[in-house]
């Protein structure tokens, strides 16, 4: 069984955390880890997820709305458990921490 890997990154675009998760990711997969990206759907980040053979699920994180940014990856992590879960962003993390405190 091979480890799994959550990369939440909603910073959908140009960013120096898009490259370098995006690069980590693939050279992850390529020692057989399945990683999954949960980003906003139709951005950069999804495509070249989805381009280099990596499980991609749209999920937008609004600003402000913590309860319902941490309900959705519990929704997702409910669907398709990992092993590690990775944030680039604040707003990633305190969804995953809200999600911790209440769990």
């Amino acid at each position: 069984m091979s480890i799994r890997v959550l990369q939440v990154l909603q910073q959908g675009h140009g960013t120096g955390a898009v490259t370098s998760t995006l690069h980590l990711a693939i050279g992850l997969a390529t020692s057989g880890v399945h990683v999954r990206f949960a980003c906003p759907p139709a951005s950069e980040v999804a495509a070249l997820a989805a381009a280099a053979g990596l499980e991609v699920h749209p999920v937008t994180l609004l600003p402000k709305h913590h309860r319902r940014n941490a309900a959705l990856l519990a929704e997702l992590l409910e669907r398709h458990p990992v092993d590690l879960a990775n944030s680039q962003s604040s707003r990633d993390r305190n969804a995953f921490t809200l999600l911790r405190a209440s769990g």
